[in-house]
């Protein structure tokens, strides 16, 4: 699979059901669950990933709800849909700091069958550094099972950190892992060292041999391996020689970054929100957890003509794709931000994921009567359904409108489109019953006093 495919959904049930018992003997101390790894990176195969969870608990939890934790964690890898449950518990302190020497509460790894490992912190081993890429990647791509966003509870860390950590981990996979999981490695580190972007052991295998940038004899192996078409093996000489060399450019790009306060992965710069975009940050950018809403440009619309390319998406709304040359004339149409007459106002934003920016949809609000009501529509291109991010971007622009005082919220939905249905829904719109051209009217109404 890659990102634009959905979750795995008998992990994300299993991530449920697991959390919503730790919730049952925790005392009420669990704060967030954080669903990581190939699962939301896009590289899950089944019977050969792991399933990851990060679990962030209240400061001071006691020694015996850890250690219930654990023993629930324990029991559920029984039912693990992939080759093992990997859950480190750390506390709002640890994962907030997310520094060294990176404590922790507890870890837990288990499979189906297999004996339960169970780690707590000790004298010699105050912390585990691999908590160091935990943290990263749900800052940049995590699941909240339960909890806000990932990024609300965890800080940042530091690319340098970061890529020295890389380093490590390939000579570490060298010595004592298999060949796919040493070369993939290599090719995930040198698109975060390219990209500032992390992505599955697949993803990087496939980034890599598409640039010409490794060794295509050796990725491709790997990759055959990775997916179960090949045995697996131990780095062979070409593998060991391309892994070594990647961890030494990674040092010597490692020896050029601030030792602190640099980006880390799935960071971005002050003036913008998403990599490479060259936007200044405004009060109309909206952010959530794996999404940044950026105001719409005409410069836009060059990448948009290919989000927007699917006959598909025209099933319910009627249309075609547009060509560049209409892409370009109604941006410039949209982005003067209001109607000839000045009753309505016009707000569009391109739906940009992050970490890198890469534009999946659109969101639009068109805001009448003083402000007090908007009408909004939501678009994700077909690569990218699937994945929540409709649902995602429309919840964040209600909750933008309604920080604008705006009471009434509506959408017209084509009553086939179950979907969008969903969308509305969790965006906390309701059906009226009323149509227009052949559209349901969705309504959700706050009285003017209340805030969101």
């Amino acid at each position: 699979m890659d990102p634009s495919e959905p979750l795995p959904g008998s992990v994300v049930a299993y991530a449920r059901a697991l959390t919503g018992q730790l919730v049952t003997v925790s005392d009420g101390v669990l704060v967030a669950a954080y669903l990581h790894g190939s699962a939301v990176l896009g590289g899950w195969v089944a019977g050969r990933s792991d399933v990851d969870v990060l679990l962030v608990a209240a400061d001071g939890i006691s020694s015996a709800a850890a250690t219930r934790m654990g023993e629930v964690a324990g029991e559920g890898a029984g039912r693990c849909p992939g080759r093992e449950l990997e859950c480190s518990v750390v506390t709002v302190a640890q994962a907030r700091r997310a520094a060294p020497p990176w404590p922790f509460v507890l870890h837990v790894t288990a499979g189906p069958g297999g004996p339960t490992r169970t780690v707590r912190p000790g004298s010699r081993s105050p912390g585990d550094p691999d908590l160091l890429m935990h943290y990263a990647v749900c800052r940049a791509a995590g699941w909240p099972v339960c909890g806000p966003p990932p990024r609300d509870l965890i800080g940042a860390v530091p690319r340098r950190a970061i890529l020295d950590y890389l380093a490590g981990e390939l000579d570490w996979g060298i010595g004592h892992a298999l060949e796919a999981y040493a070369v993939l490695n290599a090719c995930r580190a040198l698109v975060y060292l390219t990209d500032h972007t992390i992505v599955s052991k697949i993803a990087g295998g496939q980034a890599v041999l598409s640039r010409g940038t490794g060794p295509a004899e050796v990725i491709e192996r790997a990759l055959a391996q990775q997916r179960g078409s090949q045995p697996d093996q131990p780095p062979a000489a070409d593998a060991v020689s391309f892994v070594l060399a990647t961890a030494a450019t990674l040092r010597s790009a490692a020896v050029n970054e601030p030792a602190a306060g640099a980006v880390g992965l799935g960071e971005f710069d002050i003036e913008g929100c998403c990599q490479g975009q060259g936007r200044p940050m405004g009060d109309d950018e909206i952010r959530s957890a794996r999404l940044c809403l950026v105001p719409l440009a005409v410069s836009d619309a060059e990448e948009m003509v290919g989000v927007l390319s699917a006959e598909a998406l025209y099933t319910f709304t009627g249309g075609e794709p547009p060509g560049l040359d209409e892409l370009r004339a109604r941006y410039a149409r949209q982005a003067a931000g209001s109607s000839p007459d000045g009753s309505q106002e016009w707000r569009n934003w391109i739906i940009r994921r992050e970490p890198g920016g890469q534009a999946v949809g659109y969101v639009q609000a068109t805001v009448v009567g003083d402000g007090q009501q908007a009408e909004i529509a939501w678009v994700i291109g077909l690569g990218w359904q699937g994945r929540g991010y409709a649902a995602e971007a429309a919840q964040a622009l209600v909750a933008w409108l309604d920080s604008r005082g705006v009471t009434t919220i509506q959408a017209h939905i084509h009553p086939g489109h179950a979907a969008s249905a969903a969308v509305a829904r969790r965006a906390g719109l309701a059906p009226t019953g009323h149509f227009d051209d052949g559209e349901q009217l969705w309504q959700r109404d706050r009285p003017s006093g209340d805030s969101a």
